[in-house]
């Protein structure tokens, strides 16, 4: 809630205020701020949620806002720690800060580039292995593999883990908990197919189809070819036991099994080819 001169801002009213302040008048975040009582992040916030473009650096040098202003010197630059912190705490800091702390302060350390314990001077230096403080029991440097396909995995599943790969560890899940898999249908899928589907039937309707896939157009040679697989026959209602020659329909096994997900839209789709194409 934005409050401007006693009064609530609306959305549209929010957005022509800071429209105006921000890019017209060219004001700060922080002189905004003082305006509606918040801080410079809570007036960023609202202006990326407006879409209204923040300045860079540039601009804000230009229209001398913020730290960015023409003239602006760091209080920092070319200080040394004895001049900001003092000698007693200047030396505590040069004895006790890390290489990676002095690079991050760069010019104020006066002993950047000079670390004692840099490159060879290190103790650690060439440590690997049994060498090295932190080695457990060279579980890192192991190779782990799934113990149901054999294939490479990461220390993590290998060692902390079950010893599967993702593969493998979703399988062996969908076995324990089946209605967990996307395909489950209550059971369904496990039910045999009635006598009345049988090859006299779907060489029936692969002759009404022409010995062609009704989704991707290819023809049982060229399926053969690839996939040394037949066409296949699928139910459009997904019910095993209707088994009338407008719920059977001609397909690869590719787009058959293209079918076993999103299947309200493969069913529209199909009778919508039965109805118009076959009937």
């Amino acid at each position: 809630m934005i409050i401007y001169n006693n009064k609530i801002l609306s959305h549209k009213n929010l957005y022509n205020f800071l429209y105006k302040e921000y890019i017209i008048n060219h004001k700060s975040l922080s002189q905004i701020g003082k305006m509606i009582n918040k801080d410079s992040k809570t007036v960023s916030y609202h202006l990326k949620k407006l879409n209204i473009r923040l300045r860079n650096k540039k601009e804000a040098s230009k229209y001398n806002t913020g730290i960015f202003k023409k003239g602006y010197k760091s209080p920092f630059k070319g200080k040394t720690f004895e001049q900001l912190f003092g000698k007693i705490i200047a030396d505590k800091l040069k004895t006790n800060l890390s290489f990676n702390a002095s690079k991050k302060i760069g010019y104020l350390n006066p002993n950047f580039g000079n670390h004692k314990l840099a490159g060879k001077n290190n103790p650690m230096f060439g440590k690997k292995g049994k060498e090295s403080p932190s080695y457990i029991d060279g579980r890192k440097n192991r190779k782990y593999f799934c113990i149901d396909c054999g294939c490479p995995i990461s220390v993590i599943s290998g060692f902390y883990g079950k010893g599967r790969c993702k593969s493998c560890s979703k399988k062996e899940l969908y076995k324990n908990y089946p209605e967990l898999n996307p395909l489950y249908v209550h059971g369904n899928s496990k039910s045999l197919y009635p006598s009345e589907f049988n090859k006299e039937l779907k060489n029936k309707i692969k002759k009404r189809d022409k010995f062609i896939c009704q989704h991707c157009g290819k023809t049982e040679e060229e399926n053969v070819k690839k996939t040394k697989k037949c066409l296949t026959v699928h139910h459009i209602d997904y019910n095993k036991n209707n088994c009338n020659e407008n719920n059977l329909i001609t397909l690869c096994a590719n787009c058959h099994i293209k079918t076993n997900t999103n299947r309200d839209y493969w069913y529209a789709y199909f009778v919508y080819i039965i109805e118009h194409f076959k009937g």
